[in-house]
């Protein structure tokens, strides 16, 4: 255990508004075990840091004081006056829903990679801050819109049916009461149409069954999504499912 962790916020470029450079930092003490801390400050509304990719030194920094070796999980930064029950920014919500969409898209082809535990995690801890499922799809239903989600290949094959159970099932079922666990009901008929998508452009992904992945091999793994599916008991005809590809014979 050691008392020389220090967390510390830099803004050094903070405009000619702002009376900076303004840090902050708090010591803190690191056990073995994996915990979770946190640093509280506040910001002058009044200052603009620079982003980093624009040439600023604005920074979060982690300073270990002592010879070792400390492991990091997950970091990022909160805006506490805009947070929400669902772990999505406040103003994030209100901007979205006043550009009025009727669909929202989960995946691209970063979707063809994902793994079951991944998007249907708690809110903290997914990698690289990613959106879990029940954080879209509350984003859907705020917004008034119908969601679509791009299909991973990277499931196991009964991470299909666990997937659906998860979304739709009751909390009587293994994977619905695991998603009520994480604070959400079924999201049955909570939209009128529910859109899946059997991956994103997969056939010419390159490094991901790509182009050498084949039409045959696309087509047999398509058939076999559908076929797992439509034969779920929790599928029915506001659910749809449909193809995603981009095929160059050339």
């Amino acid at each position: 255990q050691t008392d020389n962790v220090q967390f510390a916020m830099w803004f050094t470029d903070t405009g000619s508004n702002c009376p900076g450079p303004y840090t902050v930092s708090k010591d803190i003490s690191v056990t073995s075990d994996w915990e979770e801390y946190y640093m509280d400050f506040t910001f002058d509304y009044n200052c603009k840091p620079r982003d980093p990719s624009a040439g600023g030194a604005n920074t979060k920094r982690i300073y270990l004081k002592t010879a070792g070796t400390l492991w990091i999980d997950h970091c990022k930064l909160v805006d506490t006056s805009q947070t929400t029950p669902w772990g999505i920014n406040k103003k994030y919500i209100d901007d979205l829903i006043a550009v009025r969409p009727g669909n929202l898209r989960y995946g691209g082809l970063d979707g063809n990679r994902r793994y079951f535990d991944e998007i249907t995690g708690p809110v903290i801890g997914k990698p690289g801050d990613m959106m879990g499922m029940n954080e879209f799809l509350k984003l859907n239903e705020l917004s008034n819109s119908k969601p679509s989600y791009v299909i991973s290949s990277n499931f196991l094959e009964d991470e299909y049916d666990y997937f659906l159970e998860y979304l739709f099932g009751d909390k009587s079922t293994t994977y619905g009461e695991l998603r009520n666990s994480q604070g959400y009901s079924s999201w049955e008929n909570t939209f009128d149409k529910f859109y899946f998508e059997l991956g994103n452009e997969m056939l010419c992904e390159g490094d991901f069954h790509g182009c050498g992945w084949g039409g045959t091999n696309y087509g047999s793994w398509s058939a076999n999504l559908i076929n797992i599916f439509t034969s779920n008991p929790n599928w029915d005809d506001s659910k749809l499912i449909g193809f995603n590809f981009w095929y160059d014979t050339n």
